[in-house]
């Protein structure tokens, strides 16, 4: 038996280059310096901790929905020209909550009573000439 030490692996890169053998590289594992796995920290929902309700979305038509729905229920008990903005904003509004993903009930409801409202003041106004 010889004591004989075996010789250093090769290394492709050289002796500065940055192979297995001298030191982490910017590469699969992220910047040099950096153990894989160990990138940006991922975003979490912190908004509500344990035993809190969720933080609810605001939904962005719903203001409008309502001044819609509003502006339609007038129009029927003042039986006026109040339908045709009360059916304008209804639907603006209900366009808003569907772009964000979220619906609008008071918006729906003013679409209706507004197209309805609209309807029969039409109807009067044909019927009186």
């Amino acid at each position: 038996m010889s004591n004989s030490t075996p010789p250093p692996p090769s290394n492709p890169d050289g002796p500065q280059g940055g192979g297995p053998w001298n030191g982490p590289t910017q590469g699969a594992g992220g910047p040099a310096g950096q153990a894989p796995g160990y990138g940006q920290p991922q975003a979490y929902d912190q908004s509500a901790g344990y035993g809190q309700p969720p933080v609810a979305r605001r939904n962005p038509g719903m203001t409008i929905g309502i001044v819609g729905l509003v502006l339609s229920a007038l129009s029927l008990l003042i039986f006026g020209f109040l339908s045709i903005p009360g059916l304008i904003l209804s639907v603006i509004g209900l366009q808003q909550s569907r772009r964000a993903g979220m619906r609008n009930v008071p918006a729906i409801i003013g679409t209706v009573v507004g197209a309805i409202a609209l309807i029969l003041w039409i109807i009067v106004l044909v019927a009186r000439r």
